[in-house]
């Protein structure tokens, strides 16, 4: 038979095409075929998590994929080999010794500060290389390379959106610097919706508009992060959309971030809207499971840290509302286990991490649909069925509010689970439903109460 490592790298490279890449770093980094015996091959993960997740998504294809390069091949059994293991019931001295595993690591992460590029503002660390891809985030990762192949042709302009921490800065200011990477003598310039309202305040008071205006329309990429700022600040909008427009008829790049998608933007005119929606909009959502156990490897890669994948999975299954969270998580936890010399077991991890953050219930689809009809007295079935009535209607928009707002799904998803609509007609009416918000108070008040009921104690 040919050399293991040989066959199981022939295997990877099947596997790396069919599976998401933050899949593929998490669950394979670490494998290797320890022995082939009796026409079984003997896998080598390093933790039982790990095992059971490949055996249930992905043993059928490692089977197929093995079959075809040796059809001596029948069946495969897992070698759980950690790099440090944590027994659950560990005795003193076994605890004792991986306490000082951990502390004994002296890797504090680095708290240097981070030295922006003169000119662009952009932070060196935010590349498109270190950024890890998930279904959370595919789409807007792969529209922002297009980006950087193709500046101020393709998706031009850039509309990223998603709620705070997590990643739209990050992803952002990688077009920037990966822009840079490949020609130097670019003009790119980053800010803030805050940073250039400022900068119009001031050009007003000391009669410089004309510098400024030279500042931000001769240049090759202009990224402006959290938009939404802007709204209802008349004469910054005034100065960006003139700007928006000079940089756009010149094809020059737009990349633009936002809390909200361009319709959901609160007192912001419609003409700037307009030009938003004119380009490509994608949104980043919370990062599942997987996803999160690889933004946690790059971050104790950046920051010089080792913990057990024990520890990180515990993490990871703790913290899922954003990228910020986790990497706080992370560093919670190092350095808790560190300074007081405590063993690394399941038990002190989540007593870390709930003494800071209090894990939120997992509200599940079906869940959010029951919940919402029970609070208006309607039958489920007549809500997603296709009936205008006025009762009817506006269930199914708090439904339509809900699953995005609170779950982050997918608009495509949405429709499916309300009578396979078009994801357009989703998008409508959660436009609808937020511009009612904001004069409606009866409206908040039922949303408020909804959550209450959703989000109680079990």
């Amino acid at each position: 038979m040919e050399d293991l490592e040989k066959l199981w790298q022939k295997v990877l490279s099947l596997l790396e095409l069919e599976i998401p890449k933050a899949s593929f770093h998490t669950w394979f980094k670490e494998s290797k075929i320890e022995k082939f015996q009796d026409g079984i091959v003997f896998l080598r993960v390093n933790s039982n998590f790990a095992k059971e997740w490949i055996e249930n998504k992905y043993q059928k294809s490692i089977l197929c994929y093995l079959k075809n390069f040796n059809d001596q091949i029948k069946s495969i059994k897992y070698v759980i080999k950690p790099a440090l293991t944590i027994e659950k019931e560990a005795n003193p001295k076994t605890k004792i010794k991986l306490a000082k595993a951990i502390v004994n690591e002296d890797l504090q992460p680095s708290l240097q500060k981070i030295n922006l590029l003169p000119k662009t503002k952009l932070n060196p660390r935010y590349k498109l290389s270190n950024f890890i891809v998930g279904p959370c985030n595919e789409l807007a990762y792969a529209a922002a390379l297009a980006v950087t192949e193709k500046p101020g042709r393709k998706y031009n302009p850039l509309f990223v959106y998603g709620r705070v921490g997590l990643g739209k800065t990050h992803l952002i200011q990688g077009i920037g610097n990966a822009l840079l990477e490949k020609d130097k003598s670019k003009k790119i310039i980053y800010t803030t919706s805050e940073e250039f309202t400022n900068e119009v305040v001031n050009a007003i008071h000391y009669r410089t508009t004309l510098e400024l205006r030279k500042k931000y329309r001769n240049v090759d990429l202009l990224i402006i992060d959290d938009i939404q700022f802007i709204g209802g600040k008349e004469r910054t909008e005034e100065e960006f959309f003139h700007t928006f427009n000079a940089l756009y008829e010149n094809n020059k790049q737009i990349v633009i971030s936002s809390d909200k998608p361009p319709f959901s933007l609160v007192g912001i005119e419609k003409r700037l809207k307009s030009r938003f929606e004119g380009g490509m909009i994608v949104d980043i959502s919370q990062p599942d499971f997987e996803t999160r156990i690889a933004i946690l490897h790059q971050k104790m890669k950046e920051n010089n840290i080792f913990l057990p994948e024990e520890v990180v999975e515990v993490i990871a299954k703790n913290i899922s509302d954003n990228i910020r969270h986790l990497e706080g998580s992370l560093n919670l936890v190092y350095n808790n286990l560190k300074y007081k010399k405590i063993p690394p077991t399941k038990k002190n991890i989540e007593e870390i991490l709930n003494s800071i953050f209090k894990p939120r219930k997992v509200i599940k689809p079906q869940e959010v649909i029951n919940t919402i009809c029970q609070y208006f007295n309607l039958e489920t079935s007549k809500v997603v069925s296709q009936s205008r009535k006025k009762e009817f209607v506006h269930a199914r928009q708090m439904i339509i509010y809900f699953l995005r707002e609170e779950l982050e799904m997918p608009y495509l998803s949405i429709g499916s689970i309300l009578g396979n609509r078009d994801h357009t007609t989703i998008m409508y009416s959660l436009e609808k439903i937020n511009k009612e918000i904001e004069n409606n108070p009866l409206l908040e008040k039922e949303i408020n109460e909804i959550k209450e009921i959703l989000y109680q104690s079990e």
